[in-house]
């Protein structure tokens, strides 16, 4: 029954830092930082949420404890000159980390989930799974992007999202390899299918088709580099 502690900490957390966070007040913190009025309504909605749901109506120091910690966190956030989605990530780690650390002092569940983290970590196949899913996403990106250089150097006025084509890449082979994984191959057709069928019209204009071209070969390079990775991954589990 431990972990349904956890999961209630955790449900706490998403619906107060998201279906209860309006946009606005987003806005305030970021503008007024310390001196946002929402700032500290968020963390009171957050230390409300955390309270009813975790359900131990005598404990109070775990939802003081995330509000103290989520306050000093949106602080730092919100004084961020720059924001992505690198911060964002980080933002939430913290706030799991704090969660999971509170779940940890409740449960006494420490001893446990140690043993378990080191009975991952000496699991081959878990650093099977880890180093292909590393190897389909970075260094495949460098791979075909060094690959089809000469050719995106022929493409005049390219439009198009910054960076979208990268993380189009990320995806695909991201699901290729699962989809390889737990082999459901006709997943990988429809996924080729989908993403084809958007430029089938291209090609076939003369103005158009340097560009389809070069979707073309950077995709098929993709899903090239995507099968065998995958295809060796699971071999080796």
């Amino acid at each position: 029954m431990s972990i349904i502690i956890l999961l209630r900490l955790l449900a706490a957390h998403l619906i107060a830092d998201f279906l209860l966070q309006p946009s606005g007040w987003v806005k305030s913190k970021n503008d007024l930082k310390w001196r946002s009025p929402h700032l500290y309504v968020h963390v009171l909605v957050h230390g409300a949420a955390t309270y009813l749901f975790l359900g131990i109506w005598d404990n109070y120091q775990v939802p003081l404890i995330v509000m103290g910690s989520h306050l000093l966190i949106d602080l730092g956030k919100a004084s961020l000159r720059w924001k992505n989605l690198y911060t964002f990530i980080a933002d939430q780690v913290l706030h799991l980390a704090v969660l999971t650390g509170c779940w940890l002092a409740l449960t006494g569940q420490g001893a446990i989930l140690a043993a378990s983290l080191r009975e991952l970590l000496a699991n081959p196949a878990a650093w099977v799974l880890l180093t292909g899913y590393l190897l389909v996403l970075f260094p495949a990106g460098v791979v075909i992007s060094i690959a089809t250089r000469k050719w995106c150097q022929q493409l005049e006025d390219r439009q198009g999202l910054a960076e979208a084509g990268k993380w189009i890449g990320y995806s695909e082979r991201f699901l290729i390899l699962t989809f390889i994984l737990l082999s459901r191959y006709e997943a990988i057709g429809f996924l080729i299918a989908a993403k084809s069928v958007f430029r089938f019209n291209e090609i076939m204009k003369d103005k158009e088709r340097k560009e389809a071209e070069y979707f073309l070969i950077g995709t098929l390079l993709s899903i090239s580099f995507a099968l065998a990775a995958g295809l060796l991954t699971k071999s080796l589990l």
